[in-house]
């Protein structure tokens, strides 16, 4: 057992440097980083004061004492970690609560003299944390929807249940402290590897969750780019082929948009670009699509759309884009867009048809003065044929 501990803390060593190597991209994501570094360093000095205690026969009591205190330090740093890789603040209480549990584990559990008192007040503060923790482990669940943050959930909610039943054991019997040897010298290092696993899990599928987001994305607006809008299209032929349900394809894109640029600088550019991305995303309803195909073209798909639907959608974009202000970059800026659309009703009809259709339209729309929308169906079926 003792050769284990010693391999477990050469492993969880090595983690903790290869963690320090992996680029990390937001604020959160590199404080998610630092916070997981830590945990595994702390794990691993956990692991050698457990193979110091079973060395020394537990007769010197500073390695049990510090073994405890690094078990709780290193599950009271998975609640900020777990909140960073969320993109969520920790919420001060759990500050509170984490405080709270290191001075019940530590400075008040080595000034009881009763094994038994150790161990319920042990127990009090290890159920404390993993409370928090499993409250932290469903945001980060939420957020990242992955199967590894689903099953590491359920398993610390596992391992709470089992420290409920364990204290209970106690009060009711305190006979039953000589099962505590076997609890801390099997299921507490079980736990914690089973734990660090499915925490590097969970994070290697969200790092990978995140280039395939960031690979799907404009990187100066935000929205869909145009190899997702080909997937996005081919998801809306599919939906249209179970309902019967028609949808549209809009393309629209700002008038005098290289005037912006030319006259105020492509920095103002890129602003108008993105307040433009905010107005659309405003306009859209959830089940709706917005990409950027181009330098100032985007592509709307609108799900369960009708000639009424297009236009209410279409005016309310020209109104929201004609109230746009940019007092930083002008006071007398003022930006409109054009847009043409197309209904698609069939699902023989290719991306390629509907987007030509449709930027006919717009073409129309801008030969008639700009600032005004087009609706036309029949012309995909004449670039079909």
């Amino acid at each position: 057992m003792l050769t284990v501990y010693l391999g477990l803390s050469l492993l969880f060593l090595i983690l903790c440097f290869l963690s320090l190597r992996f680029p990390a991209g937001s604020p959160h994501e590199h404080r998610a980083r630092r916070f997981m570094a830590i945990f595994l360093g702390v794990q691993s000095a956990w692991y050698l004061a457990f193979y110091a205690t079973l060395a020394t026969s537990g007769e010197n009591r500073l390695y049990p004492t510090l073994q405890d205190g690094l078990g709780f330090l290193s599950y009271t740093l998975t609640v900020p970690m777990f909140h960073a890789f969320a993109n969520r603040a920790t919420p001060s209480y759990n500050w509170w609560i984490m405080a709270g549990t290191l001075i019940l584990a530590v400075p008040v559990t080595v000034a009881v003299p009763s094994y038994i008192d150790k161990l319920h007040i042990g127990n009090l503060a290890t159920i404390a944390i993993m409370a928090v923790n499993i409250k932290a482990i469903g945001t980060y669940m939420r957020v990242t929807n992955n199967v590894a943050a689903s099953i590491l959930w359920y398993l610390v909610l596992l391992f709470a249940s089992l420290l409920c039943l364990r204290s209970l054991a106690l009060f009711v019997d305190p006979g039953v402290a000589v099962w505590n040897e076997s609890f801390l010298s099997f299921l507490l290092p079980l736990m914690s590897l089973s734990v660090t696993i499915l925490i590097l899990a969970s994070v290697g599928l969200t790092a990978q969750q995140s280039l395939i987001r960031l690979a799907l994305r404009d990187q100066l607006t935000g929205l869909r780019n145009r190899h997702a809008l080909m997937e996005d299209y081919q998801s809306f032929i599919s939906r249209l082929s179970r309902s019967g349900n028609a949808f549209a394809l809009l393309v629209c894109d700002i008038d005098h948009f290289k005037l912006v640029n030319d006259k105020y600088t492509h920095e103002a550019g890129d602003k108008v670009l993105k307040a433009f991305a905010q107005r659309l995303n405003r306009v859209l309803r959830e089940e709706d699509i917005a990409a950027r195909v181009g330098g100032e073209e985007f592509v709307l798909l609108v799900s369960d759309a009708s000639p009424q639907i297009l236009a209410r959608i279409c005016e309310r974009l020209l109104e929201e884009v004609r109230s746009m202000a940019f007092p930083d970059i002008s006071p007398d800026l003022v930006i409109t867009t054009s847009i043409g659309a197309v209904l698609v009703d069939d699902e023989n009809i290719k991306f390629e048809s509907a987007f030509r259709a449709a930027d006919e339209q717009l073409y129309a729309v801008k030969a008639g003065g700009r600032d005004a929308f087009a609706l036309s169906r029949s012309q995909i079926e004449n670039s079909q044929g």
